[in-house]
């Protein structure tokens, strides 16, 4: 062999050294690029031959949103004459893509499947559970308005078929439950004939005045300005009102009763004929003292 052709032999087995690794303590390599190159044996994970299985290790793939998606290694092939199966490759460890990560439900301001709406929270089109508002939905939405939301139509519970809150003044009628907190006997939207401001039936003495059910006052009976049926107390209504400071009250002057709600007596300034008297004041040269003419 001359000189060349022995040059030629040794860069081939250095060339082949260098791809597949010693036996004894070169790097083992694997793969087709390593078959390719010739190798065999313990050397080379992906040969056929004696070696136990070889396995391969986990890589990571690009997905869109910048992330990596790990992939799983795939299990080693075993020798053909090897004791032992190569043992399963393990999974990679890439981050997962934005792509990928779950959504984040109700309340992400993005309407995904099975929402009606997202508005981020609750607002006054959208639920808080990412349904639109509907006054009988069960759900309370304040900022919609609502102050109630018991889901059924009647006007006569705790809250209206608006959505409302039950309020005497509104014209409905929260039926009274014995037992129950609440109630109204009667609401025709303010004060009438039939119905006390507040949702009461009217009733003089009360303490309700209630004008429409033709009451001038109610001081739940007689003071210095009301009389006991609800009147404004005046001498001469033939009502005595005693806390008004009146002794009688006959409608008028008569033999018991002067015209002021006094009683006659001879000497009080006032001539009451129907007492009996023909003269006042009394004592003088043409009145005796029993307020007769002299």
């Amino acid at each position: 062999m001359d000189f060349r052709a022995g040059f030629l032999m040794f860069a081939a087995a250095a060339a082949l050294v260098s791809a597949c690794g010693s036996e004894t303590s070169g790097p083992e390599c694997s793969g087709t690029g390593c078959a390719a190159a010739g190798c065999s044996g313990s050397a080379c994970g992906d040969a056929a031959g004696s070696h136990s299985g070889g396995s391969h290790s986990g890589g990571a793939t690009s997905v869109p949103g910048g992330g990596r998606v790990g992939v799983a290694g795939s299990a080693g092939n075993a020798g053909e004459s090897g004791p032992e199966a190569g043992s399963g490759g393990s999974a990679g460890e890439g981050d997962a893509g934005a792509a990928g990560a779950h959504p984040e439900g109700c309340g992400d301001h993005h309407v995904q499947a099975g929402e009606e709406c997202d508005d981020g929270g609750e607002s006054a089109n959208c639920n808080a559970n990412c349904t639109k508002v509907r006054c009988g939905d069960t759900i309370t939405n304040l900022t919609a308005g609502e102050t109630c939301d018991d889901g059924n139509s009647s006007n006569t519970d705790a809250c209206t078929n608006a959505c409302k809150q039950q309020r005497c003044g509104d014209a409905f009628v929260w039926k009274v439950l014995e037992g129950q907190p609440g109630g109204e006997y009667c609401d025709t939207g303010g004060e009438s004939a039939s119905c006390d401001v507040d949702c009461t039936p009217p009733e003089c003495g009360d303490g309700i005045t209630n004008k429409a059910a033709g009451e001038s006052c109610d001081d739940h009976g007689d003071s210095a300005t009301c009389t006991s049926f609800c009147a404004i107390s005046s001498c001469g209504d033939a009502y005595t009102n005693t806390k008004a400071g009146e002794a009688c009250d006959v409608g008028g002057q008569s033999a018991t009763c002067d015209f002021d709600c006094t009683l006659p007596v001879c000497g009080d300034g006032h001539l009451n004929t129907s007492a009996g008297e023909t003269c006042e004041p009394p004592g003088t040269a043409t009145c005796s003292a029993s307020c007769k003419t002299i």
